[in-house]
């Protein structure tokens, strides 16, 4: 891919690639410092720009610059910044006293933010390598540096908390975490992945133990935790003993898998575009029967795709939910004969804008569907003579009586044409020994129509309503 030339030339600059979740674009971000002329003890004029690839141009940052601190410069000797978490970290230091420090640029506000690092933990100067790579899926939220034997020296959750160092064997091991003390002397302390090791600072993701007493409620917690990460889950596997109780059940990632061939029609034009990346990441939950409780067996992080922007997640397909007050609305809507479109769009001025409804036209459409279908669930007769059984139990004075209708006959046709139907009622008169109906119902059919006063001439034809 051939990119346009930056803004400003200079040969004192660094650049952080990096991916803007919020934008759902990839931006380069690019850190100048230019001198106007070659006087010297000239003092440079820092520029940062962003190349967006989605717009395929670059553009001065004003936010970056203003928040771009003058005491700072950065390490130009060609060691590659380190994107993790939306921001790219440079490694940098102050001009003055030449103390280290990270300089983070968030690419989603497009802010700078610096970190210093307490003494003697890391310097970083000579023992850091030029580039890496690292598993993003253990919530790490800085990095310090690599050194030459290839381990990585990482900061976790809390960025006050600089007791909480872990160091990453090497960038494509197993990871594996290692107290780092202040003093730069090595404690051991591996822990096994997936473990309760939050200290229950993070309430809202899924760990290792954790209880909930019934399976939906495992659901809700995992499909809020995917909501607010990004991404949108379904439920897998369930095992059952023999009294019916769910002794298990997997939760997966949407995009887990791939859909299989469509063998019904190998010649389709525009086929189903694929959504799935065969994501790993999963939540298994087990029955106690000591606590009669279901805890979390196994949580896997990580997954293999970008996650949704935050003002998108609403949109994913296991966030959508029409809620009880919705559902009633539009039921109101059907029964006053607002049109769908209008009913929708109603509801969407209610709450300020469509998009914070929480579900989408086809989610409307489909919940109407499902409870016609629900209401028709015996038949249009059956589904009658069951409200009449419900009336009856709720109150026993309740009384009906149905005269249920009897079918004659039935006939297989080759089509529907008018001389198809005179052949049919003739052999009708054949079955009833020659005794026409009085009466006869049935739809607007032409060809019906036309058949019937040559077959039964004094038979009365009424349309059905």
């Amino acid at each position: 891919m051939a990119m346009p030339k930056p803004t400003v030339k200079t040969s004192m600059h660094s650049h952080g690639f990096g991916f803007d979740p919020r934008a759902n674009d990839y931006k380069l971000v690019r850190i100048a410092d230019f001198y106007p002329t070659k006087l010297p003890n000239q003092k440079p004029t820092t520029h940062v720009e962003v190349y967006y690839l989605n717009a395929g141009s670059w553009k001065m940052s004003s936010k970056g610059r203003n928040s771009y601190l003058d005491g700072i410069t950065i390490d130009y000797s060609g060691r590659f910044p380190a994107y993790l978490e939306g921001a790219v970290h440079f490694a940098a230091k102050m001009k003055k006293s030449n103390d280290p420090l990270i300089l983070s640029f968030d690419l989603c506000d497009e802010v700078f933010q610096t970190m210093m690092l307490p003494d003697g933990v890391i310097a970083l100067r000579t023992e850091v390598r030029a580039s890496f790579t690292i598993d993003l899926s253990r919530g790490i939220t800085q990095v310090l540096g690599i050194w030459n034997n290839g381990h990585i020296l990482l900061e976790t959750k809390a960025p006050s908390d600089w007791e909480n160092l872990i160091l990453l064997n090497k960038p494509n091991d197993a990871f594996s975490r290692r107290r780092v003390s202040r003093k730069r002397t090595w404690h051991i302390d591996m822990e096994p992945n997936n473990v309760e090791n939050d200290g229950g600072d993070c309430n809202w993701k899924p760990r290792v133990h954790m209880t909930f007493d019934t399976e939906q409620e495992a659901y809700n917690f995992y499909n809020a935790y995917g909501g607010r990460m990004g991404f949108s889950i379904r439920r897998g596997y369930v095992n059952k003993n023999k009294e019916g109780q769910i002794t298990s059940r997997l939760f997966v990632c949407n995009k887990e898998g791939f859909h299989g061939v469509d063998k019904r029609d190998p010649l389709t034009k525009n086929p189903r575009q694929e959504v799935r990346t065969g994501c790993q990441a999963r939540l298994i939950i087990k029955w106690d029967r000591n606590i009669h409780k279901f805890f979390v067996g196994e949580f896997v992080e990580q997954h293999n795709h970008i996650f949704v922007p935050t003002e998108c997640t609403h949109m994913l397909p296991s966030q959508r939910k029409i809620s009880a007050s919705q559902a009633t609305e539009i039921d109101l809507a059907k029964k006053s004969g607002i049109q769908l479109n209008a009913a929708f769009e109603l509801m969407g001025n209610e709450v300020g804008e469509r998009e914070l409804l929480g579900f989408t036209k086809v989610d409307q459409k489909n919940y109407l569907r499902t409870k016609r279908q629900n209401s028709l669930a015996y038949g249009e007769a059956g589904s009658i003579l069951q409200y009449f059984r419900e009336k009856t139990l709720e109150n026993p004075s309740f009384f009906y009586s149905v005269q249920e209708t009897i079918i004659f006959g039935a006939a297989l046709m080759y089509d529907e044409t008018a001389d198809s139907f005179i052949w049919l009622f003739r052999r009708f008169l054949e079955v009833m020994s020659s005794k026409a109906s009085k009466t006869m119902f049935t739809d607007q059919d032409a060809a019906m129509a036309k058949a019937i006063p040559i077959v039964m001439s004094n038979t009365k034809h009424r349309l059905c309503t």
